[in-house]
């Protein structure tokens, strides 16, 4: 069993405070950063609520559905976008091509695969912001929500530290983070040339987590107009 001892915690972090002495541009972004965020959630960010875009698939296709459509689209709080999964994946070509031609990232694995993984990434990240949103009671909570949960996803995912290298506990934690899944598909697919069973055991959890958060979501969803 491991206990925490503050005694280490406190070594690492005077080490960590003398690193941030000692190198002028660690200074700098640790002094300039909280500043710089200061100056744009004060003056830059707009909090008032207009022009939200929203995706709408109305399946409906009825007088009254069409009307509650155009009640939307004509005043200036909303505008009608297609749906977020459909904008995430716009995006993944011109990402691609940037890793491929640019970069010189390797594509060893199949594009059909890459396709499917970043299609169940997209839809998992924007399933998991919905049920975010569930728990916030407006725009502002669930813009500060997301922001927060991003950087424990981005830490935990194996981005920019090894997994193995975390204690049992977090690396069991990661598992629930779907940037580690989708991290692990591009790595295999794109430098490995893909391992069938690696790419369906993620595929699976990546959509089983979907599924999870638009469940969650769906029970917890309030419509008010």
């Amino acid at each position: 069993m491991t206990f925490v001892s503050y005694q280490r915690i406190f070594a690492v972090a005077q080490k960590e405070l003398f690193h941030i002495f000692r190198d002028p541009f660690t200074l700098a972004t640790a002094m300039g950063l909280p500043i710089f965020m200061v100056l744009v959630f004060g003056v830059a960010i707009e909090f008032n609520i207009q022009n939200i875009k929203i995706g709408v698939v109305n399946l409906d296709q009825s007088m009254s559905s069409r009307q509650l459509l155009q009640a939307f689209s004509s005043s200036h709080y909303f505008i009608l976008k297609p749906p977020y999964i459909l904008l995430g994946m716009l995006n993944f070509p011109f990402i691609l091509a940037l890793a491929v031609f640019v970069f010189k990232v390797p594509m060893r694995g199949s594009f059909i695969a890459l396709l499917i993984a970043a299609f169940a990434f997209v839809c998992t990240a924007v399933a998991s912001g919905t049920l975010i949103s569930t728990f916030c009671k407006n725009q502002q909570q669930a813009t500060l929500a997301a922001f927060l949960f991003m950087f424990p996803m981005i830490m935990f995912s194996g981005l920019m530290f090894p997994i193995e290298n975390m204690p049992i506990y977090l690396q069991w934690l990661s598992t629930l983070d779907p940037l580690t899944h989708f991290i692990g598909l591009l790595r295999n697919i794109l430098l490995k040339g893909g391992g069938t069973e690696y790419i369906i055991y993620h595929l699976c959890v990546l959509f089983i987590l979907a599924i999870l958060s638009i469940g969650f979501s769906l029970k917890r969803f309030r419509t008010t107009l």
